[in-house]
């Protein structure tokens, strides 16, 4: 199925020791399956990859030298 692109951005995370995660979801394909929910709303089926960023602590910097 077709599909314009409206908007992206990567959702980020900051762990408890200090680093940060960033997560960026690439669609791929979108297909619409012959099902439907329960409210009757049409099931997509959806095709993606992962582009992750992590950045470590700076408490990590010193016993990585």
């Amino acid at each position: 199925m077709r599909y314009d692109t409206l908007y992206q951005e990567f959702n980020e995370y900051i762990l408890d020791d200090g680093t940060k995660i960033k997560i960026y979801t690439n669609v791929t394909s979108i297909d619409r399956s012959k099902l439907f929910n329960r409210e009757g709303d049409p099931i997509y089926n959806v095709t993606s990859s992962n582009q992750i960023n992590i950045k470590a602590s700076s408490r990590y910097e010193s016993s990585q030298k």
